[in-house]
């Protein structure tokens, strides 16, 4: 209760299965209510495909990471450009350049 922080990022064993397990789903929607109602954002990890993506969302993620947007990347590839996301949508504030 005492730590500064202004995010809950939710574990990817609980993200992947919201949109196939009732319970997996509950816990997520939960979290994120909680998250919401102590002002703090939502990262939900393990966004493997555009189902689970729209379910993440619908619960209130603020941000997401997963393989749905890119496989893990080094950092000479990612400032190659090498970065790929759907619909080239991106949740980074700016798009990342070679500065």
């Amino acid at each position: 209760l005492e730590a500064r922080f202004d995010a809950v990022k939710v574990a990817g064993q609980i993200v992947c299965e919201i949109a196939s397990r009732r319970e997996a789903a509950e816990l997520y929607f939960g979290l994120c209510a909680f998250s919401r109602a102590a002002g703090l954002g939502v990262v939900a990890e393990h966004i493997s495909d555009a189902e689970i993506m729209a379910r993440a969302l619908e619960g209130g993620a603020t941000l997401l990471q997963g393989y749905h947007f890119s496989k893990p990347l080094g950092p000479d590839e990612i400032l190659a450009g090498r970065l790929s996301f759907p619909d080239r949508k991106s949740t980074a504030p700016q798009p990342l350049g070679r500065e």
